[in-house]
């Protein structure tokens, strides 16, 4: 199945991180409203980024920053036991021949900080709660992309890792990235390759468009006021391919809007391993739990299984198990040996 990605976005990124949309096949129409909803206004919240319950904040220059982000405290306990989750659902999935590749994103503050306001620093406790991530993913013999220094590298280069007013990386961020876990991939993991089946990367162009903190949560007199984000993204130049098709591929992608096809992450990972990736995103109010299962349960049915399914998520949730009330959708909330019983039905493991 496949969607254009430039029409897509523009106007409608409020929408990303929290309208329920389902998979890639219906994509297209719920952006379209979304842009609609946009345009009239229907999704201002928030008279300034100030507003004492507003869920965004602005810091220096005006870059905005998501109140949701936790920045003085770490659920260290709860850090634990997700990664001992992952590890029992990386043995379910060796055990149908596929091998996991974790890609956490860093909060934004984290690699932004510098614009952060004075009356809302980072402690140290979250400044090192990213290497306890990676740190402890490796101690459980998972694979796991260090998107952390992946971005740190990029804003050296003088290239902007996040947007000012958005909440999603940007496309040179997730090219980055898709670099790095391909690396991680071709080293520990045998891939079948067919070059005459990934299509091109597009040119860049640039867009220039409001991000989504500011079109969701900010008045229209204060978006006018801080301005709109230029965006550098690639032209689709697969219109008539096949990449994010439902297909078996030895590659899939998994996770939230930061994955999704705007950004060119799957697009960019299939271009460095030269084969086909496939891809499922969802929102991130759905949930990383409820996003593999899913996945699981529908997709992998009947298809053979990926050699590597790379599983995207942020590092703000990491902390959260299946069974965490009040963050993502009460839908997909079950407690975790079930989550696991279900996951192993899924794949007849």
């Amino acid at each position: 199945m496949h969607i254009q990605r430039r029409t897509m976005l523009c106007g409608s990124a409020a929408l990303l991180a929290s309208r329920p949309m389902g998979n890639l096949a219906t994509t297209a129409k719920h952006l379209a409203t979304a842009g609609a909803a946009i345009t009239s206004g229907a999704f201002s919240t928030a008279s300034s980024a100030q507003s004492a319950d507003a869920p965004v904040f602005q810091g220096r220059n005006g870059w905005l920053f998501p109140v949701w982000e936790n920045l003085t405290t770490v659920d260290t306990r709860g850090i634990q036991t997700s990664i001992q989750l992952f590890e029992r659902a990386q043995t379910l999935f060796q055990s149908v021949g596929t091998r996991l590749v974790f890609v956490v994103v860093p909060i934004k503050a984290l690699v932004q900080e510098k614009y952060l306001p004075d009356e809302r620093p980072i402690s140290a406790t979250v400044r090192d709660r990213y290497g306890l991530i990676q740190r402890a993913l490796q101690r459980n013999g998972l694979l796991s992309v260090d998107v952390l220094s992946v971005l740190r590298e990029l804003e050296n280069r003088g290239e902007s890792a996040y947007y000012r007013t958005d909440y999603h990386w940007t496309s040179p961020a997730s090219e980055a990235t898709a670099d790095a876990t391909a690396t991680v991939i071709s080293g520990h993991t045998a891939i079948a390759r067919s070059p005459g089946t990934v299509p091109p990367l597009g040119e860049w162009v640039n867009e220039r468009h409001y991000g989504d903190l500011a079109a969701r949560y900010l008045s229209p007199i204060a978006r006018v006021k801080l301005g709109k984000d230029l965006f550098r993204v690639r032209l689709d130049a697969n219109s008539e391919g096949n990449l994010l098709d439902e297909d078996a591929s030895p590659v899939h992608v998994m996770g939230n809007s930061f994955v999704q096809p705007y950004w060119g992450f799957s697009q960019r990972l299939a271009h460095q391993l030269q084969a086909t990736t496939s891809l499922t995103w969802n929102p991130g109010t759905i949930g990383h739990w409820a996003i593999a299962l899913r996945h699981a349960k529908t997709q992998l049915q009947g298809l053979a299984k990926p050699r590597v399914l790379v599983w995207q998520m942020n590092e703000a949730q990491l902390h959260v198990g299946p069974d965490t009330d009040g963050l993502f959708d009460r839908a997909g909330l079950m407690p975790p040996e079930e989550w696991l019983s279900q996951l192993k039905t899924a794949l007849n493991a």
